[in-house]
Parts: C-alpha cells; sequence; structure tokens
C-alpha cells in the first residue's frame, strides 16, 4: 500500500512541476490511500493482494512534449528508488546480523523480512508497471520511441487495456515475479559481496 501511494504520488509531483495543477486539484498530493487507490482498490488488496492507484492528470497542461513522459516515468522510478532503498536495508542487516554486530533478535529479523519483501514488491511493481499495455505507464513511455505504440488506433488500446492485464495475471505472472525475485537477488547479494570485502 505504501509503496502504491508513493508510486502515484510521484506522478501527482512531477505533473504539477511540469504545469498540471489537476492532482493538486483532486487532493492527490498526499500518501493518503483512500485518495491515491480508492477504496475498491484497498479491499482487493486485503483480500486478493491485487492492488492500483490512479492519479487524474490533463496533458493539455503540460509544459512541452516530454512532460507526459517524465510524469509516466516518475511513478516507476519512485518503485526503483524503494526497491535500492529496500534492499540495502535488508542487505547491511543482513550483513550486521551474520558478523555478529547485532543479535538476530525476533523485532530485527522481522525487520530484515519486511525489508527484504519491500525490495521484492517494488521490483515487481516496476517491472509491470513498465509493461507496454494500455493504462500502464509503460504504454506511454514506450511510445515515446516505438511508433506502433503510439500510433496505435483507439480499438487496438481499447482491446490491449481490456485484455492485456488479465493475459499478463493468467500468463505472464510467473516470469514478472521470476525477473523481480533476480533483480532483488542479484542487488542484495551485490551488496552483500561489497560488505564482505571491505569489511
Amino acid at each position: 500500500m505504501f509503496s502504491i501511494c508513493l508510486h502515484e504520488l510521484g506522478h501527482a509531483i512531477i505533473a504539477e512541476r511540469e504545469g498540471d495543477p489537476t492532482p493538486r486539484d483532486y487532493g492527490h498530493m498526499s500518501m493518503n490511500p483512500l485518495v491515491q487507490m480508492g477504496s475498491f482498490s484497498i479491499i482487493m488488496l486485503l483480500i486478493f493482494g491485487i492492488s492500483w492507484g490512479a492519479v487524474p492528470v490533463q496533458p493539455s497542461y503540460f509544459k512541452n512534449k516530454w512532460s507526459h513522459f517524465r510524469v509516466a516515468i516518475a511513478g516507476p522510478a519512485m518503485n526503483i528508488l524503494l526497491f535500492i532503498l529496500f534492499g540495502l536495508i535488508s542487505a547491511v542487516l543482513m550483513f550486521m546480523i551474520q558478523n555478529g554486530n547485532i543479535s538476530a533478535s525476533e523485532g530485527l529479523m522481522m525487520a530484515v523480512e519486511m525489508t527484504t519483501l519491500g525490495c521484492y514488491i517494488n521490483a515487481a511493481l516496476f517491472v509491470l508497471n513498465m509493461l507496454p499495455i494500455p493504462g500502464l505507464d509503460g504504454w506511454i513511455c514506450w511510445g515515446y520511441f516505438l511508433p506502433a505504440i503510439e500510433n496505435a488506433s483507439e480499438s487496438t488500446k481499447g482491446m490491449l487495456s481490456t485484455f492485456g492485464i488479465l493475459l499478463v495475471l493468467i500468463l505472464f505472472w510467473k516470469v514478472i515475479f521470476g525477473i523481480s525475485l533476480f533483480l532483488q537477488s542479484l542487488w542484495m547479494g551485490s551488496i552483500l559481496k561489497v560488505l564482505n570485502l571491505i569489511s
């Protein structure tokens, strides 16, 4: 929930910087999950572990042609920052426990588990959101570089929007989470190797 709210707040902050007052007008300059996610999304998260958020923007307010790209990439960028931060904290705690610098108390082990999970979740949110599917940030971002996306017809967008997410959840979720697990292991493993080298 925290990661989704920060993701959406990232969109809102950059949209305002790019000249769009809409997020502030609708109260999205906050970390309030009821605003950023909505009650139905929160219920879905609690029951099924699936959730989403949305920030209203008006591209007509944007300063230049790259504004929409900056707004779209801001959300995944937040997830990357959280991925880096959670992974760093978890790896440092694991290193200190392994080397006897701190005792492995129940609370500390829970902190390691939570930060490891946070690293993994934010990797998954980044990978998922960067897919070129209408409604996801990746559709806008990749559209700046791939003409086929930018020039897609409304009917194509509608079809992809309707079936794209379902297809991902049904067929490719294992791939997405596999990539996320790989990224988490690579990042945290690299930190541990560096710490072992310099210790």
